[in-house]
């Protein structure tokens, strides 16, 4: 059984996120950049932070910060300037090589919010620009009780993954991708071929060139018209059109120590993934995956 989204117009209340231009948040960036340097800096022109930064997606992280930046003498003061404009970092998930950074704008959670039709989603109002940290983590847990409590009501049938709701929502997708993904996933589905990807990317080819997470989603081809997908996916290609195209990151981006910053990160985060692929491929969830996938091949025989 399908989610079965809430039927409404675009909320006025929505108009009230607009979230930033691509030349707004180059501006930010280039005092982010000043403060942190080129190593730790360059990681904030990758284009899900820029994306969060503008306010179209409330969260995102930053992967695999080497343990040699995790003490940078930069992080303080950078975490200071990004809550002054409403921003949130803090160190994530770590092992014993790196550690990721969260980055949270409590207003691209408004306007997340605001916008989803998802059965259970708190209302905008549940949510305060000025928030903290903790009161980030304690909104985000009502967030899975009032989602769960929807589907206790009916609202969203029982056979439904609520978690990956609790995950979409936070980071901007459209609900009706957040919904086709998890459709997709329960049915073990193929994300390759019955699975679309938006296409946001291709906007600028300096938005291509980083090796860290990326905005674009997977989707139901019948729903590749979809006026909400549609908006959004147009409303982050101008963002990153503009960023990318901006006067700060047309000369930063022709700057010797941040190309240096920019080629090792990239190594470094692949390296990385190569590792963490390995490790992977060695456990029992991909082993069910190769056999999921055997029998998928046999059924079409």
């Amino acid at each position: 059984m399908k989610l079965e989204l809430n039927e409404q117009k675009l909320p006025e209340e929505a108009l009230k996120f607009e979230p930033r231009s691509g030349a707004e948040v180059a501006e930010l960036v280039s005092k982010i950049y000043e403060l942190a340097g080129p190593e730790l800096g360059c990681r904030f022109v990758e284009p899900n932070v820029v994306l969060t930064l503008a306010g179209m997606k409330g969260r995102t992280d930053i992967h695999w910060i080497p343990e040699s930046l995790q003490l940078h003498q930069g992080f303080r003061r950078l975490e200071k300037a990004l809550q002054a404009d409403g921003i949130f970092m803090n160190w994530g998930f770590a092992t014993e090589r790196d550690t990721d950074i969260g980055i949270t704008n409590p207003r691209g959670l408004q306007r997340a919010v605001s916008l989803s039709r998802i059965p259970g989603t708190p209302a905008p109002e549940t949510i305060r620009e000025s928030m903290s940290i903790e009161e980030l983590f304690r909104w985000h847990q009502k967030l899975i009780r009032s989602l769960k409590q929807a589907q206790k009501k009916n609202k969203i049938p029982k056979e439904v993954e609520v978690d990956i709701l609790c995950q979409g929502i936070p980071l901007g997708y459209p609900d009706q991708a957040i919904a086709d993904f998890e459709h997709c996933y329960r049915n073990r589905g193929d994300f390759d071929t019955d699975m679309m990807r938006a296409d946001i990317l291709s906007i600028h080819p300096k938005a291509q060139e980083y090796h860290g997470a990326i905005p674009e989603f997977s989707l139901y081809p019948e729903h590749k018209d979809d006026p909400r997908i549609a908006e959004y996916v147009a409303t982050c290609r101008e963002i990153l059109k503009e960023f990318y195209s901006s006067e700060w990151f047309t000369a930063i981006d022709h700057d010797s120590s941040f190309r240096t910053a920019v080629d090792a990160a990239n190594q470094y985060h692949a390296q990385e993934m190569q590792k963490a692929s390995e490790e992977f491929y060695k456990t029992d969830k991909y082993k069910e995956m190769v056999k999921e996938a055997e029998r998928k091949k046999a059924l079409k025989k």
